[in-house]
């Protein structure tokens, strides 16, 4: 996954951040994980709560931590092998650009 910006890039230079989805659909819903090796070692999030439309999406990932639920919400468009869209922490107002293809 490619993110532009963020805390440790500058503001117009664009971050490889690699992440593992294991994405599912059925009808209007996705289901599955996204997994990140950021830090010290690699932390997995489970989507639960989904919908599908057309080739928009929207999901919401909840990783337990050491410091309670950390919660993101994206949402974007496939188009192919590729995903575009935002991340952003649950009732945050900035979101994070991302670029994920299929590997």
């Amino acid at each position: 996954m490619v993110t532009h910006g963020g805390k440790k890039a500058a503001a117009n230079q664009d971050r490889v951040v690699e992440l593992e989805m294991h994405l599912k659909t059925e009808g209007d819903k996705a289901t599955g994980t996204v997994t990140t090796a950021a830090r010290k070692r690699a932390a997995s999030a489970q989507i639960v709560e989904s919908k599908v439309t057309g080739n928009s999406f929207t999901f919401t990932t909840v990783q337990k931590t050491k410091k309670g639920e950390q919660r993101f919400d994206w949402r974007g468009t496939v188009d192919g092998d590729t995903m575009k869209g935002t991340r952003s922490r649950a009732g945050g107002k900035r979101g994070q650009e991302f670029t994920a293809k299929r590997s």
